[in-house]
């Protein structure tokens, strides 16, 4: 009997603590359970991760479609570095796919570099070039797109 109590109070203890670290930002299945099983055994983890995800507050599909969200809109990363990304933070390749499925990798570079190309507009062309190229490939964008965004953009500030 006090066995079973220390279980109920241990998985409370859990569920707060999940709660609360879901409350700063969305989170994953993968990131929620590696936090809880640094303070939790294994059944109490699994039984709280199942409760969250049967209360729809876990939800590895719509984390990988609001972190696409994220990085596309604020930091303008390349659909590659977002699946690494999200592979980090243990969504599988299906979702991954999914959440990926309506964003436009050369949009994307094009709307960072055109962000880029005018703190760089006081420079002499091939610097800007090389800084642009530098930029976007930071950014996880693969050389082919790299080169055909600078192109773009160096024919429409001219």
């Amino acid at each position: 009997m006090n066995n079973i109590k220390t279980m109920s109070n241990e998985a409370d203890l859990a569920i707060k603590k999940a709660n609360s670290f879901i409350a700063y930002r969305p989170r994953s299945i993968s990131e929620v359970e590696n936090k809880l099983l640094l303070s939790f055994n294994e059944n109490v983890v699994k039984n709280v991760i199942c409760n969250l995800k049967e209360q729809d507050i876990l939800n590895d599909l719509r984390f990988a479609k609001l972190w696409v969200t994220s990085r596309c809109l604020s930091n303008q990363k390349s659909t590659q570095y977002i699946k690494y990304e999200l592979k980090q933070k243990g969504i599988s390749n299906e979702n991954i796919e999914v959440a990926l499925s309506e964003v436009d990798n050369d949009e994307n570079a094009y709307n960072a570099g055109a962000k880029k190309i005018k703190a760089l507009s006081n420079l002499p062309k091939e610097i800007s070039e090389k800084k642009l190229e530098s930029f976007l490939r930071r950014k996880g964008f693969n050389l082919s797109t790299t080169k055909s965004t600078i192109k773009k953009l160096l024919e429409e500030n001219e």
